[in-house]
């Protein structure tokens, strides 16, 4: 009755073992996913502060399961096109949604 108790409480140990992985597993998963968002958009944001063709302080950037939203507000077409192509070439970034919109008067 021994042995057939302590290899169920094996068994149990086992089982709950394996479960633990499990959700370890998918949250790491998880966990990486939006590691790599932030690092999308601070790639992102680093890259047009550097860009003396664009303002970034009026740009937003939000990235969700590598896909890039841009959105605030540019002096010119040319800044637009410039910010939105920054986004693009970023290695990592599967699409860029565009929400800039344009005000001369800034």
């Amino acid at each position: 009755m021994i042995a057939t108790t302590g290899n169920a409480a094996a068994e149990k140990a086992k089982v709950a073992g394996a479960q633990l992985s499990e959700k370890t597993a998918a949250a790491a998963k998880e966990a990486k996913k939006y590691i790599g968002d932030g690092s999308l958009t601070a790639k992102i944001k680093a890259k047009m502060a550097l860009d003396d063709r664009v303002k970034a302080l009026d740009l937003n950037v939000d990235t969700t399961n590598g896909v890039v939203t841009v959105n605030g507000h540019v002096r010119t077409a040319a800044e637009r096109e410039r910010a939105i192509q920054l986004a693009q070439e970023t290695e990592g970034v599967k699409q860029v949604v565009d929400r800039i919109l344009i005000d001369a008067a800034r």
